[in-house]
């Protein structure tokens, strides 16, 4: 996927709210830090499309945990 490349990439942890094949809401790990995806699915594609995206991410390397939440 590659919302875990781009948080590979940016080194922050992200968690996965709510996942079905409709919908997918994710946010950073380290709560109150504002980073925030929420998509839906297209009705005619696998594609989905971002619906809400805060793009203001302040935690780094230093909030960061080795736990995985997401899938690889």
């Amino acid at each position: 996927m590659q919302l875990d490349a781009a948080a590979v990439r940016q080194s922050f942890d992200y968690y996965t709210e709510k996942s079905c094949p409709k919908l997918m809401k994710a946010q950073c790990l380290s709560r109150g830090y504002g980073w925030l995806l929420r998509a839906k699915k297209y009705d005619t594609s696998d594609r989905f499309c971002i619906y809400k995206y805060v793009r203001m991410h302040t935690c780094g390397v230093e909030n960061s945990s080795t736990k995985n939440s997401h899938p690889n």
